[in-house]
């Protein structure tokens, strides 16, 4: 039997994650592009290689800091934000098969988006079955109002 908060423990492991990996592209120095992925960096198309994928950091740190406020206030929206995470890899999937990248070998966004997107899709089901309380504000109120 899967723990009910078994989905809001997978969107806490994914949000960590997605924090992590946005904070490499945005601050590491060649955004992970050449160090963590082995693009090559050279010419000027290798310094805007870099500044896209820090650009690119700084949308999955959005994505995270959305996660993050799921966890702590709003995990009534859990379901929703396995949704978008869910959306989101099926979208880098297909892109990566459209325009796969020509690297000695594959960086590990490309073996994590096809270990994560089953994953991702079975607690998003689950979480759609799951019940999750509203914001703790509204259950004091509603204690408040029985005295």
């Amino acid at each position: 039997m899967i723990p009910q908060k078994a989905p809001l423990y997978f969107l806490i492991l994914t949000t960590i994650l997605g924090t992590i990996r946005s904070l490499i592209h945005m601050f590491a120095p060649d955004s992970g592009a050449l160090s963590i992925a082995g693009i090559a960096l050279e010419g000027d198309s290798g310094a805007n290689l870099v500044a896209i994928v820090g650009q690119w950091g700084a949308s999955q740190f959005v994505e995270a800091m959305m996660g993050m406020a799921i966890i702590i206030r709003y995990r009534q929206l859990t379901s929703f934000m396995l949704g978008i995470q869910l959306l989101e890899l099926v979208l880098r999937a297909c892109i990566g098969l459209m325009k796969p990248l020509i690297v000695l070998s594959p960086p590990p966004g490309a073996y994590g988006t096809w270990i994560l997107l089953p994953m991702t899709a079975f607690f998003w089901i689950l979480s759609l079955r799951c019940k999750y309380p509203s914001d703790g504000a509204s259950e004091i109120r509603s204690q408040g109002e029985r005295h």
